[in-house]
């Protein structure tokens, strides 16, 4: 009996997907994105909720998001100024 192969296309919100997921299924989706390095372990969790940031914090996480991207592009008086900020606390 011959084979057929059908590929279909769909959209899919995210919003839609995540909410209709449970529990378990949002912990797989949270190992599949730091399995594949797009978040480290416990990075999400340090974060305050989305629907709870003002403006000020938005942009602090945008400036980190940035920063985790760009350590080789500093030159090392950068890095250490950086790094001397961020080991006092």
């Amino acid at each position: 009996m011959p084979s057929i192969n059908v590929n279909v296309d769909q959209d899919v919100d995210v919003y839609d997907f995540l909410s209709s997921c449970n529990e378990d299924e949002i912990q797989e989706v949270v190992e599949w994105l730091e399995d594949g390095d797009y978040i480290h372990n416990g990075d999400y969790e340090k974060r305050i909720p989305l629907d709870k940031q003002n403006i000020s914090d938005k942009e602090w996480y945008s400036l980190s998001d940035k920063f985790s991207g760009i350590r080789l592009q500093l030159n090392l008086e950068d890095e250490k100024i950086i790094r001397d900020i961020l080991n006092k606390y």
